[in-house]
C-alpha cells in the first residue's frame, strides 16, 4: 500500500503541484513570470518587428503583425530617391519659378501683348503727366496773348473778331491762334493719354512735339501773315502719331497684337 501511495504520488510534491519533468525545465506556459511582464516581452518583441519592416519598405496589404494589419500600424515610407544630376539640372527651383501676379509688378517681364491690363511704369507715367501739364501752360499763355490784343486793339467782349480795317488783322491772327488751338486741344489730351498707357515715353515725346508746334504755329500768325504758321506743321504731325499711338495701344489692351 505505502509503496503504491508512493508510485501514485510521485508526480506531484507536498502542494499538489505537478513535478518538473525529468529534464528540468518547466512548460512553457508556466514560464516568464507574470503576465505583464509577458505582455511587455510581446510589447518589445512586436516594436522588433515594426522596426525591421519599416527599415525593409511597405508592407504588403493584408500582412498581420501580431494580429494588427499593417493599415493600422502607423509608419513611414522610405524617402524618394534622389534625382540624376539631368533630372536636376532641367527641373527649375521654387526661387526661379514666379507667379503671374508677380511678373506683373516687373515691367516687360511678360510680353505686352498678353497684357490685359494697364501696365504702367510709375517713372515714364510721370513723364505723361508733366507733358499735359506743360500743354495746359502753352493754352493759357496762348489766352493771355489774346486778352492783350483785346486791350491794345481795343476790342471788347463777346466781339470774337475784329473789323477794324487798320488793326483788325492782327488782332485776327492772335485770336485765330488761340483758337485753333483750342479746337485741337480736347483731342491731344485723349490721345496723350490713351497712348501713354502702353507707351508713355514715345506719347511724352509726340506730346512736346506737339507743344513746340503749337508754339511756332502762334507766333507764325502773331505776324499777320496766316501763310507763316505753316511753321508749326510738326505740331500736326505729332498729333497724327499720338492718334496712332492711343489706337494701337487699344489694340493691346484687346489682346489683337501679334504675340511677340
Amino acid at each position: 500500500g505505502a509503496g503504491g501511495r508512493r508510485e501514485g504520488g510521485g508526480g506531484r510534491g507536498r502542494s499538489g503541484a505537478e513535478a518538473p519533468p525529468a529534464g528540468g525545465q518547466r512548460p512553457r506556459e508556466l514560464r516568464g513570470g507574470s503576465e505583464g511582464a509577458r505582455r511587455r516581452r510581446r510589447c518589445e518583441e512586436t516594436r522588433k518587428v515594426r522596426e525591421g519592416r519599416r527599415a525593409a519598405g511597405p508592407l504588403p496589404l493584408g500582412t498581420r503583425l501580431r494580429g494588427r494589419s499593417c493599415s493600422e500600424v502607423k509608419w513611414r515610407p522610405p524617402p524618394p530617391p534622389p534625382p540624376s544630376p539631368q533630372v536636376a539640372a532641367e527641373t527649375p527651383q521654387r526661387s526661379e519659378v514666379k507667379t503671374r501676379r508677380e511678373l506683373s509688378f516687373q515691367p516687360g517681364a511678360v510680353p505686352r501683348s498678353q497684357h490685359h491690363r494697364w501696365q504702367l511704369s510709375p517713372k515714364s507715367t510721370g513723364y505723361v503727366i508733366l507733358t499735359g501739364a506743360a500743354s495746359f501752360v502753352l493754352v493759357t499763355h496762348l489766352a493771355v496773348k489774346v486778352a492783350k490784343a483785346r486791350k491794345k486793339y481795343n476790342v471788347e467782349y463777346p466781339t470774337m473778331y475784329s473789323t477794324d480795317p487798320e488793326h483788325g488783322r492782327i488782332f485776327n491772327c492772335i485770336q485765330r491762334a488761340h483758337q485753333n488751338t483750342l479746337e485741337v486741344y480736347p483731342s491731344f489730351l485723349f490721345f496723350l493719354a490713351t497712348g501713354g498707357i502702353y507707351h508713355p515715353r514715345i506719347a511724352t515725346g509726340l506730346g512736346v512735339a506737339w507743344i513746340i508746334g503749337r508754339i511756332l504755329y502762334a507766333y507764325g500768325y502773331y505776324t499777320g501773315e496766316p501763310k507763316n504758321r505753316r511753321r508749326g506743321a510738326i505740331g500736326s504731325a505729332a498729333l497724327i502719331g499720338l492718334v496712332g499711338t492711343g489706337v494701337y495701344s487699344a489694340f493691346q489692351h484687346l489682346g489683337w497684337t501679334c504675340q511677340d
